[in-house]
């Protein structure tokens, strides 16, 4: 987040409002009554982004040079226990064998 951080305030952005948790409502309520902007997945991906798929909103692409690293995390005893999460692990390193990825 640091990075996404300082890239929007090189790119010119002054102000940030950060919310003190992560629901999407709250968010979607705080958008319409100050008139700012998010940064969101596109609401068609389904998810908390869908949110945003409403006519009050308006989404559109940004640029596509901006690095958002994304991660996965889960209860290191579950990896031993929990089939799911070792499948999801197997899937996460097939998906992105040839990007940046430490698991």
């Amino acid at each position: 987040m640091n990075r996404l951080h300082t890239f929007l305030r090189n790119a010119g952005l002054r102000s940030f409002h950060q919310m003190s948790d992560h629901d999407p409502t709250l968010l979607a309520a705080y958008i319409r009554r100050s008139r700012g902007v998010t940064l969101t997945l596109d609401p068609r991906s389904g998810g908390h982004a869908r949110v945003f798929d409403d006519p009050a909103f308006a989404v559109v692409p940004v640029r596509d040079d901006i690095e958002f690293l994304l991660g996965l995390a889960w209860r290191r005893a579950d990896v031993v226990r929990g089939e799911a999460v070792h499948d999801l692990v197997r899937a996460a390193r097939a998906e992105w064998a040839e990007r940046a990825l430490s698991i």
